[in-house]
């Protein structure tokens, strides 16, 4: 009895507590053919919505990041969570709750819609000070850091793609990508609420109740 009822307590808090969602990204450059395609798994519970969400890396918010960068003159590759590619990743809903159920870009926020990119498209600010209205979301490449520190550097591989703007990427050989695509893969199944875990753990340990009764009336 004693096993069951721990079982059952293990199966409500593990679920409880873990609610990965996952968003794919696009990002594009205006009249090039340089893009960013890929998609970062948030812990759920850990993610803020509405609010100004900055993780660096490695952080328990970040359960995965897998970015893909081509068409560039010399910035492609393969760039991930586990080659520590990546230092920061900014996510900020610009004020208002955001449905994570479909297409975030285009989204009411406080200021200009989510994913308005503010800046001409051909003359970011490099070092990061364009006047943004609030929400972004972006990924902090580890080119950022001294040399001494990044990994990849050291070994010759191309550097990852980093922010330069809100919503906007640059690629290490110097392509700017502006967001296009933000979504979330919604699973088929949902996820159980806690009420549904409540319930299941209730019945996990019923049916061990009705187990010993019927072995001691046999």
């Amino acid at each position: 009895m004693k096993k069951i009822i721990l079982l059952s307590l293990l199966v409500f808090s593990g679920l409880a507590t873990s609610a990965p969602i996952k968003f794919n990204f696009i990002f594009l450059e205006d009249g090039g053919t340089a893009r960013t395609v890929g998609y970062i798994i948030y812990e759920d519970t850990l993610l803020s919505n509405p609010g100004n969400n900055s993780f660096g890396i490695p952080d328990a918010a970040i359960l995965d990041l897998y970015a893909v960068v081509t068409g560039t003159s010399g910035g492609d590759g393969v760039f991930t969570l586990n080659n520590l590619d990546f230092i920061a990743v900014d996510f900020n809903t610009g004020g208002l709750a955001l449905d994570f159920t479909r297409e975030l870009v285009g989204q009411p926020t406080d200021g200009a819609p989510w994913g308005t990119v503010v800046q001409d498209k051909t003359t970011y600010d490099l070092q990061g000070g364009g006047k943004g209205r609030g929400s972004d979301f972006n990924l902090l490449g580890n080119a950022q850091q001294p040399p001494a520190k990044n990994t990849n550097i050291n070994k010759g591989i191309t550097q990852p793609p980093t922010g330069v703007a809100p919503f906007v990427l640059r690629a290490s050989s110097g392509e700017f990508m502006a967001i296009a695509s933000f979504s979330a893969h919604i699973p088929i199944i949902p996820a159980l609420n806690n009420y549904s875990l409540i319930i299941i753990a209730l019945m996990l340990v019923l049916f061990g109740f009705y187990q010993i009764r019927k072995i001691k009336m046999n």
